[in-house]
């Protein structure tokens, strides 16, 4: 609704459950069908009714006799917007022109200005308005750079239509469509009729008297609905009239016994209540006993997972430990058997040399006692004597089966010395044998340049 005061307001207040004229237009060329003449001109006679209650508020448009009250000057709205998508339907397939986005009011004597500094007017409304009536026979865009403009700029799409009419679209073979679209989309605004000189065309006013028919045959059909449902609402109350007056009719005693039969059961039912509110508390109490033993339970659960936790690290801990154990043992038992080695060596060496400290100190008594026996040779009995000592000396010594060595005591006979020199013979365990000399010299070499072993 469209209300001309000091502040003017749109308030749209009805509900369009027939969408609107464009996807009317997309449906019937799915269906590869075109959309009846009189269904056009009767859609052509609603919008110019409503462009002429916009562009003259307070003029009241009489289709009964083509008569029209003449319009006072007074703000025009101006729609600036006419294309399909923003004229809607109604369930019964009434049009309602909407989306006033655009719109706007200007005074009766004044124009409004475009994007190409042309003043333009209502006039403009029913150039788009051509336009649509165009698309709706056709079913179709004028060309696709029209599309493209209206998309880039709904204002300047008013001023940007095809100038002529492609009659090779067009669906419906009659002089007077083209003739009355012609009319319509003149370039002149001057020459273009306005809505109030359409609505006197005789086609027009025979289409808002056949949407007139309509809408009264649609609304004598309403009120014969609205009849009859309130027939069947009457038809219904007498129904329910007689059967309390049936009802009424019963024995007083009986409905007094009903009563009292009704009370019992309550007063049962609400000692039953009482009992299952008392059973409900217990069962309460109970249920919360169970969740608390449930929580504890939970607790507990928790601190054995934990527990359980604790004893699996310290599993893994001991295991960790025991194999580091079991390795450091096996180093243990490694370098135990190295020990042993090494003291089992250490033994043998020490008893090597405790065996050769024995044979060197039996080397040095031998030595001694050959020493002492060459002195006393020497200063006490003759050469004979002393070399039957000393074969006696060597041979018991050779009776020693133990000892690894013989010690021989003679005289070099081939020494230089006259007296000769007496040597001591050494067999060691190798059957080596080698001569030591019992004279000391000043030099190491000096005894077995002179002396030879035996």
């Amino acid at each position: 609704m469209l209300h001309a005061d000091t502040t003017p307001t749109l308030n749209g207040a009805k509900y369009c459950g027939g969408g609107d004229l464009s996807g009317a237009i997309k449906q019937m060329r799915r269906q590869n069908k075109h959309i009846t003449e009189d269904t056009v001109w009767s859609y052509f006679a609603q919008i110019l009714l409503a462009l002429h209650h916009c562009h003259f508020p307070n003029s009241k448009a009489s289709t009964e006799g083509s008569n029209l009250v003449p319009p006072r000057p007074t703000q025009q709205i101006l729609h600036r917007d006419l294309k399909p998508e923003n004229v809607f339907l109604d369930l019964e397939g009434y049009v309602k022109l909407g989306d006033f986005g655009l719109a706007k009011q200007i005074g009766y004597a004044t124009f409004t200005q475009t994007y190409v500094g042309k003043q333009y007017d209502t006039k403009s409304d029913i150039w788009s308005l051509g336009c649509l009536i165009y698309e709706l026979c056709a079913q179709k865009y004028e060309s696709p750079a029209l599309l493209r403009q209206r998309a880039n700029n709904l204002l300047a799409h008013l001023s940007m239509r095809q100038r002529h009419i492609k009659n090779s679209h067009f669906q419906y073979d009659k002089a007077e469509y083209h003739h009355f679209l012609a009319f319509i989309r003149r370039l002149s605004p001057a020459m273009r009729p306005s809505a109030q000189q359409l609505l006197q065309h005789e086609r027009i006013e025979f289409a808002c008297k056949m949407t007139e028919a309509q809408k009264a045959t649609g609304l004598r059909i309403r009120k014969t609905a609205i009849m009859n449902k309130e027939r069947e609402v009457a038809e219904r109350e007498t129904a329910l009239l007689l059967r309390e007056a049936a009802i009424n009719s019963v024995d007083r005693g009986n409905f007094d016994a009903e009563c009292a039969a009704f009370k019992a059961a309550q007063i049962a039912f609400a000692s039953e209540r009482v009992v299952f509110m008392e059973e409900r508390n217990a069962f309460n109490i109970e249920r919360a006993t169970l969740g608390a033993e449930q929580l504890a339970l939970s607790n507990e659960r928790a601190a054995f997972t934990a527990e359980i936790g604790a004893f699996n690290a310290e599993k893994v801990l001991f295991e960790s430990q025991r194999a580091t154990l079991e390795q450091e043992r096996e180093a243990f038992a490694k370098e135990r058997d190295v020990f042993a080695q090494e003291v089992q060596n250490v033994r043998k060496a020490f008893a090597a040399q405790v065996d050769e400290m024995r044979a060197e100190k039996e080397r040095l008594d031998a030595r001694k006692e050959a020493a002492a026996a060459v002195v006393e040779m020497r200063t006490k009995k003759p050469l004979e004597e002393q070399k039957s000592i000393t074969h006696k000396g060597i041979q018991e010594r050779s009776r020693d089966a133990t000892s690894h060595e013989i010690h021989v005591i003679r005289r070099d006979a081939q020494s230089t010395n006259p007296e000769g020199q007496w040597i001591r013979v050494q067999k060691l365990p190798n059957t080596h044998r080698q001569a030591t000399c019992f004279e000391e010299h000043d030099e190491p070499g000096f005894c077995y340049a002179r002396c030879r072993a035996y």
